[in-house]
């Protein structure tokens, strides 16, 4: 039932916001082959499919309990307010993004009905800000490439500002990984649900070296718009993400299997 929800619910939203784009996206390098842009996806049916999953989610949302519609709602004014206005305020559109993210982190938190972690949260914040600056910089620099001047369409970013968007992304992935730290120093190795957490420390260098992965790409104009898309099809991502995995999975049953 959440996944249903999850799945209407994000739909709705990713719908809304592509409809309120669509001209934008049909000029766009990669957004253009997007359901709506390229016109396999019919305006009718979209106008009729919003409000019909907003329905349906809120339904679902409601049979889970108040705290879950609370969210749902609160995320659903953001990201209202993202696609009409929020997109084109500078550095503010990319805030915006990681908190969207990390309210649906927030909302599967309620879900599952498990103790909130702050460490959980600002880690978060920092990771989808370093990823959602990514997204703009490589937005920003093809627009550059291009020989384009003036902003970018419909974002507010002038062809100047790349080198600002390289260093706070940049920071944000190094602000994400210091968390990761000190999460593991001040709490992790206290927590008695790690049978192993000394494995948790090889986590820290393998989520710096994909985030510095990902902004290298970035900084090449090699990286797809979407860094979640680049991190599903890159092998080395893969790879990283398999060895995070494995460390975290060790650490928590390793000490039980020794």
């Amino acid at each position: 039932m959440a996944l249903s929800r999850s799945a209407f619910w994000a739909s709705s939203t990713y719908l809304l916001n592509d409809l309120w784009d669509l001209e934008a996206d049909r000029q766009h390098w990669s957004k253009k082959a997007r359901p709506l842009a390229s016109g396999k996806l019919k305006i009718a049916h979209a106008i009729f499919a919003i409000p019909v999953g907003l329905l349906l989610s809120f339904g679902i949302a409601a049979a889970l309990g108040p705290f879950v519609v609370l969210g749902c709602f609160c995320y659903l004014v953001s990201t209202v307010a993202y696609s009409f206005y929020l997109k084109r305020v500078p550095l503010l559109d990319t805030a915006v993004l990681a908190m969207l993210f990390t309210m649906r982190l927030g909302i599967g938190v309620t879900l599952v009905d498990v103790p909130p972690s702050p460490w959980l949260f600002v880690f978060s914040m920092y990771l989808f800000l370093s990823l959602s600056l990514a997204k703009r910089h490589t937005e920003l620099g093809r627009h550059v490439e291009a020989g384009t001047n003036g902003e970018m369409s419909g974002r507010g970013y002038q062809n100047k500002d790349l080198p600002v968007l390289l260093a706070l992304g940049a920071a944000s992935g190094l602000a994400a990984t210091l968390v990761m730290v000190l999460y593991l120093t001040n709490e992790a190795f206290s927590a008695d649900f790690y049978s192993a957490p000394v494995l948790l420390w090889g986590m820290p260098p393998i989520l710096f070296l994909w985030l510095g992965r990902v902004w290298l790409k970035c900084q090449r104009l090699e990286l797809n718009d979407d860094p979640v898309v680049f991190a599903l099809k890159d092998r080395q991502s893969l790879m990283l993400g398999g060895v995070l995995g494995l460390m975290f999975i060790s650490a928590w049953f390793g000490g039980y299997l020794l």
